[in-house]
């Protein structure tokens, strides 16, 4: 390895000792162990070559050469290219069915027609697109390297990329109809001729840079921090701009800035990792030495390829690791990674995506990678998706439903009035149709009946109780529906992600995945159990002194007290605290001081020791259930893998883990 560029790698020594760089039978030159690696091995710390903003704002050192009219110019482009590329069929599925149940774009709609403050900038979100904002940042960012000549001081110098690979249709053969190079080409001849800052550009440099950062670089999180200027304007700006900000989205309650926003970083080392849908290290960015860092997940023996996923881990990724199907990520990586997914998931049956069998009733069928539908049970098998119930059109709607309300439950977008008061009914009819209706249910072995599940919840315990009060909730139910809901889809998780029931086969899943994504159900499950288990306390303060008025006041306060007014036990009186003022006064004359002192003594009510209620007898199968999942085996393999450095987020989650077994564990003592 000393043979090669390694300015970029922050831990050279571990690294060289721990890695090979080796030709591999299919993924060719690629990264593999050179020593036995055990969970928690920090493989590599690497700082990004080249890191921008996936959609820019604002003009600002991370993306010096935005501008709202050329970013609008090339999405524009991309989405009129977009439209003739057959790869587009591929990646967004029609939906013209099953219009005439729900429509969530027009109910959206109606949602944002009420709000009386909503500008010009408030305009219909247009449909989805593969390739934007991808193309126009990384062409904004390639100005970075090749800006215009009269802003050659910008020159980002040092930045060789003949490192990295990109797909080439004028050398490789393979290449030629691919319909995102073929994208790639269209869309940076049209910019190079529309726009003056680009005319400069050679557009094979130019295509060669996009195709590279689609092949190699990945996308981040990057922590939002707004207190952080990156232009000398931008404070100004935002002062022009409070006013049209909301303070509340359309559900009335505050809306939380986003805690990161999305970066592509380009790493000279880190592109050398090759993939797998059940990867074996997890990659983070650190802040603090804004590098990414690779930590082995599970047991790697000498010689075997380290890999770590390119795909999308969070849970609002269609597609990505936690839901969708094996096709829907081998169409992803083909399109833009430019490769065909054979990894150790993506050969197996789709566990993701199974059906029930018309055979025995029961067994679930899954799809094989030859096209089959194979009963587990009864050994039944269907030759192709036409015979299988529930999948495709009927899929496809349920999909793209399911996706929608699940952005919408998680705060990604605001969950207008019309659509709170349909969330529950038409979830529910998804899992549970009308006999007339001739649908079929959603199947319990698809992924898509778990994240129904997951959004009922976050209703039931959350929205519901936000929007008409937890009192009500609770009678009605529906904390325990949302309980007995989070269990199943954390089931899923646990089941399907965490450890991927690969026949045979060992250590694979992705743990992090699927702890990051359940954290995001535990914290409405914890809240909920901590509140609903313990007493309401409430202090009261008297103060003390020798003047009559305030023992009258003391009297006054204890004979409220006796008289047994619950109104006024409910009022929340802040604890006083005993204040001692010190005077000094310096004589100058005998260089002696003398000190006078005041004292306010306030007799003060200790509170008295924490009250705790028995938890609800339906309550316990369920919560119990999960805390065997997160306690048992979730928390302790992620402390395990952070133990070089925990994040403080990570040990928070662990700490919050750890507080609601230790109640749980003392209410059921009661």
């Amino acid at each position: 390895m000393e043979e090669y560029d390694l300015t970029t790698i922050v831990n050279k020594k571990e690294f060289v000792n721990t890695v090979e760089f080796i030709q591999c039978p299919v993924a060719g030159r690629s990264l593999v162990a050179k020593r036995p690696l055990v969970p928690g091995d920090i493989v590599m710390v690497e700082r990004p070559l080249i890191k921008y903003p996936l959609q820019p704002d604002c003009r600002s050192t991370l993306s010096p050469f935005y501008s709202k009219a050329v970013w609008k110019s090339l999405v524009d482009i991309v989405r009129e290219e977009e439209g003739l590329s057959p790869i587009v069929a591929r990646l967004h599925k029609p939906h013209s069915s099953h219009r005439d149940d729900f429509d969530y774009d027009s109910d959206c709609d109606s949602d944002r027609s009420d709000d009386s403050d909503s500008d010009e900038e408030d305009e219909e979100e247009p449909q989805a697109s593969a390739f934007s904002p991808g193309i126009p940042a990384a062409l904004l960012a390639y100005l970075s390297i090749k800006p215009p000549p009269s802003r050659t001081h910008q020159y980002n110098k040092g930045t060789n990329l003949d490192f990295f690979y990109y797909p080439d249709r004028s050398t490789e053969p393979q290449w030629a109809d691919h319909a995102t190079i073929l994208l790639v080409e269209r869309v940076v001849s049209k910019a190079i001729a529309t726009h003056s800052i680009f005319k400069h550009l050679d557009h094979k440099e130019v295509v060669s840079f996009v195709l590279k950062i689609y092949s190699n670089a990945h996308t981040v999180a990057y922590p939002h921090n707004r207190t952080l200027p990156t232009h000398s304007r931008k404070k100004e700006r935002r002062a022009r701009y409070a006013e049209k900000w909301p303070l509340e989205n359309d559900a009335g309650w505050p809306q939380d800035p986003p805690a990161s926003r999305p970066f592509i970083a380009l790493l000279r080392w880190g592109s050398k990792y090759a993939h797998s849908c059940t990867p074996s290290m997890f990659l983070r960015f650190d802040v603090k030495q804004q590098s990414m860092i690779f930590t082995v997940m599970r047991p790697v023996p000498v010689g075997e390829m380290l890999t770590f996923s390119y795909l999308p881990e969070d849970d609002l990724s269609l597609g990505g690791l936690l839901c969708g199907s094996t096709m829907m990520r081998q169409v992803k990586l083909e399109a833009f990674k430019f490769f065909h997914c054979q990894c150790t998931r993506c050969v197996a049956p789709d566990w993701l995506r199974g059906a029930v069998c018309d055979s025995c009733k029961v067994g679930p069928l899954y799809r094989t990678t030859n096209g089959d539908w194979t009963c587990q049970d009864c050994g039944f098998k269907v030759k192709d998706d036409e015979g299988v119930q529930f999948v495709g059109e009927r899929e496809d709607h349920v999909e793209k439903i399911v996706m929608a309300l699940t952005t919408r439950a998680y705060g990604a977008k605001p969950v207008g009035e019309s659509m709170m008061r349909m969330i529950e009914p038409y979830l529910t009819k998804l899992l549970n149709p009308d006999e007339d209706e001739n649908e079929p249910p959603v199947p319990h072995f698809h992924w898509s009946y778990s994240y129904i599940h997951a959004v009922l919840s976050i209703y039931h315990l959350k929205l519901f109780p936000l929007s008409f009060g937890k009192g009500l909730a609770s009678r009605l139910g529906m904390l325990t529906k949302g309980l007995e809901e989070a269990a199943v889809y954390i089931d899923y998780l646990h089941r399907c992600i965490w450890d991927y029931p690969t026949i045979n086969i060992a250590n694979v899943g992705n743990p992090i995945a699927a702890f990051f994504a359940g954290w995001r159900m535990f914290e409405h499950v914890i809240d909920v159990v901590m509140e609903s288990t313990e007493k309401k306390q409430y202090n009261v303060t008297a103060y003390d002194s020798d003047s009559d008025s305030d023992s009258d006041g003391d009297s006054e306060i204890e004979g409220q007290n006796e008289s047994g007014d619950e109104e006024k036990d409910e009022e929340k009186v802040e604890t006083a605290v005993k204040a001692e003022v010190k005077v000094k006064t310096s004589e100058k004359e005998n260089d002696c001081t003398v000190e006078k002192t005041a004292k306010l003594e306030q007799k003060s009510v200790s509170p008295p020791p924490l009250e705790l209620l028995p938890m609800p007898e339906e309550w316990k199968e369920p919560v119990n259930r999960m805390l065997k999942i997160a306690s048992g085996q979730w928390v302790p393999l992620v402390a395990t893998l952070f133990r070089n450095e925990t994040p403080i987020m990570v040990q928070d989650i662990i700490d919050r883990v750890n507080t609601w077994q230790e109640r749980v564990d003392a209410v059921s003592q009661l």
